[in-house]
């Protein structure tokens, strides 16, 4: 009989809005219940936070579609449901002609996808308006599409409120779907990351529904719950304002404050009976959160053994580096960790950082799994694709190239890298050879990058910064590329090496916290502090072709080791045994 296995998906909800697979604690994730589903040894059931439940139904429709049908935990209410891909954004129970919803949407940098279930009798007319916020400019104009592509309506960005109808022949069994698009905003490749104003996006701040029913049925409307009370009282208080009835609005004002202190009070003093999920959790054995730590109406049942995945520790060891992290989730996490509950780490080193840095922990129930990447990689010899990805970034196709491909930020040493390189190809008089630069970047450190190379002779001519580099071209940029560089002061993995290796790219990396498990003796690893080791490392690298070879091959064959089935098979042999 299959052990019930619950895991925890509240990080894949970040799919919905992320753009690439580079974000390695999420896609750490999608892989594990990818291949936990693939070999089939547990009964899974879903657990989301109650905050992401709506996402995580809208997304069992999409990208996370192949979820559909596992039953999952929900804590609010504390029953258990059964997922069928499909979220409703309001509850639309009774006939009304204006009726402000929730609104919900999956978001990327250009558009947004709103659904929309309707329960009501058959519709003769359907009008929408929504009401626009703009995160980040800029963006020139919106558009709302049909599933179909018909464009329903077009306005300028000035412009909140945007209206328009929905065709008969749209509303399908009473859902609407449809598409919000902002014109004018960057493409993927030019969104960078922490702070950087050229991520886009656009917000909902609510949607107004006005509906004719073919045959509205013969109902009375349910007495409304105490927050429709509460919205209909502010309303009447704004159309006292507009008629300048200062009484009624003091009275109106003094209502809404009453109904108001009710309202919490009811909210604070309500108890949801909760025994059904709790009786439901007594007959699961095992929790697994591949990132966030263990929630806590399941730490607290003796019955299920909890495992945890941990990544890293960087905000923890770099000062003022991702303090969000380090005072949030991953603070929440450190001060959860005990000497009872199991632990997969990503890395020997991350390990040692979590036996340092939460004291509580047991390091003999710390297991070390290895990872692999989020896209399949392996060499590409056609001449022809790695052509057309230099040409796609301006690569000069006269040039070869050495690749770094990270988010440009401090911990990532490019500037000791690329002085360095500069310094390599101006001593040995080398013309043939360009340094370049994938990822996206803090805006703070690429002025700091940019000053650093500043007065530096033929800097522009050797460092090319090529931004974001789409998923589907990664394999080939790493293919073509002479050698990776990666000099990181510090990784609680490192997945651009592993990518490079799998890809057949010869490495030069630093010998740092967990660089040295990835590459092992498949490349150079020289210290992040020494100018003239890296720069030997270049000279060997550029001129051995032989070495090459070498470090290709050994390459190939290390990044065997790192798979998701046999990342999946270390976890099942531990929760197994």
């Amino acid at each position: 009989m299959k052990k019930k296995l619950i895991f925890d998906v509240s990080i894949l909800i970040a799919i919905l809005q992320k753009n690439s697979s580079r974000s390695g604690i999420l896609w750490v994730g999608y892989n594990v219940i990818t291949e936990l589903l693939r070999q089939d040894k547990f009964d899974l059931y879903l657990y989301c936070a109650p905050d992401r439940m709506r996402e995580l139904l809208f997304g069992l429709n999409r990208e996370l579609s192949f979820l559909k049908g596992l039953p999952i935990i929900n804590i609010e209410p504390q029953k258990v449901i059964k997922s069928s891909g499909q979220i409703d954004l309001f509850d639309y129970k009774t006939f009304i002609n204006e009726y402000s919803c929730e609104s919900w949407g999956v978001w990327t940098a250009q558009k947004a996808t709103c659904s929309l279930l309707l329960d009501v009798a058959e519709i003769n007319d359907l009008e929408i308006s929504i009401d626009l916020q703009m995160v980040f400019k800029p963006v020139t104009s919106y558009s709302v599409t049909g599933e179909s592509g018909e464009v329903y309506a077009q306005c300028p960005s000035d412009q909140r409120v945007l209206s328009f109808k929905i065709p008969l022949k749209d509303i399908k069994d009473n859902r609407v779907i449809f598409h919000i698009n902002a014109e004018g905003a960057s493409s993927p490749k030019d969104i960078g990351l922490s702070g950087d104003t050229r991520v886009l996006g656009l917000g909902i701040k609510g949607i107004w529904v006005t509906i004719n029913e073919e045959n509205p049925p013969h109902r009375e409307a349910p007495k409304p719950p105490i927050e429709q009370r509460y919205i209909a009282l502010r309303e009447r208080k704004n159309r006292a304002k507009r008629d300048k009835k200062y009484i009624a609005l003091l009275f109106r004002l003094s209502l809404m404050v009453l109904y108001k202190i009710y309202f919490r009070f009811q909210k604070a003093t309500t108890t949801v009976d909760n025994s059904a999920y709790q009786e439901y959790l007594k007959e699961c054995e095992l929790f697994l959160s591949p990132m966030f730590r263990v929630p806590d109406d399941i730490a607290k049942m003796p019955n299920i053994r909890k495992y945890v995945i941990l990544h890293d520790l960087i905000p923890f060891i770099f000062d003022n580096y991702n303090r969000q992290s380090a005072e949030g989730w991953l603070k929440d996490l450190v001060n959860s960790i005990n000497s009872t509950d199991h632990y997969f780490s990503n890395s020997k080193n991350t390990r040692k950082d979590f036996i340092h840095f939460a004291p509580k922990i047991s390091p003999e129930n710390v297991t070390v799994i290895p990872l692999s990447t989020g896209l399949s990689y392996a060499p590409i010899k056609e001449l022809s694709k790695i052509d057309a990805v230099k040409k796609r970034y301006k690569i000069p196709a006269n040039k070869r190239y050495a690749l770094s491909m990270c988010t440009l930020e401090p911990r990532k040493n490019l500037i000791f890298a690329a002085k360095n390189f500069i310094k390599f190809v101006n001593e040995n008089k080398i013309d043939d050879l360009i340094f370049v630069l994938g990822g996206g970047h803090w805006a703070e450190f690429m002025d700091e990058l940019n000053k650093a190379l500043e007065g530096i002779k033929d800097s522009e001519r050797y460092i090319k910064h090529i931004g974001y580099v789409d998923d589907e071209d990664m394999n080939a940029l790493y293919s073509g590329a002479e050698f990776f560089i990666y000099m990181s002061l510090y990784e609680g993995f490192g997945m651009p090496i592993l990518e490079a290796m799998k890809s057949g790219c010869p490495i030069i990396c630093s010998n740092v916290s967990s660089i040295p498990e990835v590459v092992g003796d498949t490349g150079i690893q020289v210290s992040p502090h020494s100018d003239d080791d890296f720069i030997q490392a270049l000279d060997k690298m550029y001129s051995d072709k032989q070495f090459r070879e070498s470090c290709i091959e050994k390459g190939l064959k290390r990044a065997e080791i790192f798979s998701w089935e046999n990342a999946v098979d270390t976890i099942t042999k531990e929760m197994m045994g």
